[in-house]
């Protein structure tokens, strides 16, 4: 069981190095998640995302994430960070902290979570991890990082799924 709370600045050089240890990411994803994570701890009128770390009982932050609603949408959200520090993967301890956002983006009034992965082979764990949570892909975007490529769109719906 994990305690999560939001990150503060201390918790800064812990992540870095989090993300470097999976070695999944490369070095410009490790930048673009250490800007979200200077903007949040350093920018107080920044309100579109929030980043918070789960801690084991030994207080070590073992998980981080960084989330928020979806720019011009109306309860959408979504999830731009969900990491594991490799040691501990699949106990878990991400599933634990998904709940937990998941909880809190209905707690929000958030009706919909999109997730956007890369079709690289080294992310298929995560694409994995979110079909178990019954996340379901509904799109694709050929050659969109670059040739070769793709990026993959998947959803969840917190609230019953509307009709069409």
């Amino acid at each position: 069981m994990i305690s999560i709370r939001a990150m503060v600045s201390h918790d800064r050089e812990i992540v870095y190095e989090m993300l470097q240890k999976t070695g999944v990411f490369s070095v410009q994803a490790i930048n673009l998640a250490m800007e979200y994570i200077d903007a949040y701890l350093f920018n107080a009128d920044q309100e579109e995302y929030r980043v918070v770390v789960g801690e084991e009982a030994q207080g070590q932050v073992v998980v981080f994430a960084c989330f928020g609603p979806a720019a011009g949408t109306e309860g959408t959200s979504r999830i731009y960070w969900l990491v594991v520090t490799p040691a501990l993967q699949h106990q878990g301890i991400g599933s634990e902290m998904l709940s937990w956002i998941e909880e809190r983006m209905r707690e929000e009034g958030m009706r919909l979570v999109v997730i956007e992965v890369t079709s690289e082979e080294r992310h298929a764990a995560f694409v994995r991890f979110f079909l178990e949570q019954n996340y379901r892909q509904v799109g694709r975007i050929r050659n969109y990082f670059r040739a070769g490529e793709d990026m993959l769109f998947y959803i969840k719906y917190l609230q019953a799924e509307p009709s069409c």
